[in-house]
């Protein structure tokens, strides 16, 4: 199970996963950190030498891209527009 807390009022989620669900969690993100603008933002990683993918697009609301730090942590950038 993950959950996203809300920040400076977007909404709250809980995410949970079935079947496979172990491989998924091993592999996750362990921070996901909603944006206002993904291109934007992905842009301005990669400028500043952080290894982002291509965006993803799961739905007509919902994008995101995977990361890694310098360090090789992982993480993802979300955008969620209504």
């Amino acid at each position: 199970m993950q959950y996203a807390p809300s920040v400076q009022g977007l909404i709250s989620s809980v995410q949970i996963y079935h079947q496979g669900s172990d491989e998924y969690v091993a592999h996750a993100p362990q921070l996901c950190f909603w944006v206002d603008d993904i291109e934007a933002e992905r842009e301005r990683l990669i400028d500043t030498g952080v290894s982002v993918e291509e965006i993803t697009v799961v739905s007509p609301t919902t994008r995101f891209a995977m990361a890694h730090d310098p360090e090789n942590n992982k993480f993802s950038i979300d955008q969620i527009t209504t």
